[in-house]
């Protein structure tokens, strides 16, 4: 990931974080930009082409959709879905799916210790963003990634 594209991504989900854990909103103004951005980002710039990004960033936000959908719209908010696509053109290829799978272990850790700790409502709605973010960041800093730089750092 370039220095651009990692810059792009830090601030969007740090703020979309930011506002959905304050007023479980990600605001349009910061999210479609940031799409429109990392589009057009991908467009000059894209190690594994074009395509590769953009099918793998729909992938995980029409998994979000088609989830939400079964849920009647109780699941994921249309904010959560957008920030999804960011994710997916972000990281691209399995990043985004990581991301999306890590965030829904990490957001199902926390409810079911709500519910275990404090006897929260396991249906109660949570703040997707944070998770997400959380998620992308394991994946980015995943061993495939860590292990061999420390050994390239050390050698």
């Amino acid at each position: 990931m370039n220095v651009l594209v990692l810059l792009l991504f830090l601030a969007v989900m740090a703020w979309t974080s930011f506002t959905d854990i304050r007023s479980r909103i990600i605001p349009n103004a910061v999210i479609f930009p940031a799409i429109a951005i990392i589009i057009i980002i991908r467009l000059f710039h894209h190690p594994f082409g074009f395509a590769y990004y953009f099918a793998w960033g729909l992938l995980p936000a029409v998994l979000m959709l088609v989830a939400s959908l079964l849920t009647k719209l109780k699941g994921f908010g249309a904010g959560d879905i957008k920030l999804m696509l960011f994710i997916g053109l972000a990281l691209g290829g399995f990043g985004g799916f990581a991301a999306f799978v890590l965030g829904g272990m990490l957001s199902f850790l926390y409810n079911s210790a709500r519910f275990v700790l404090f006897k929260k409502n396991m249906m109660e709605s949570v703040r997707v963003a944070p998770f997400l973010f959380a998620g992308s960041l394991l994946w980015y800093l995943s061993p495939m990634w860590l292990v061999p730089l420390v050994e390239r750092i050390f050698e």
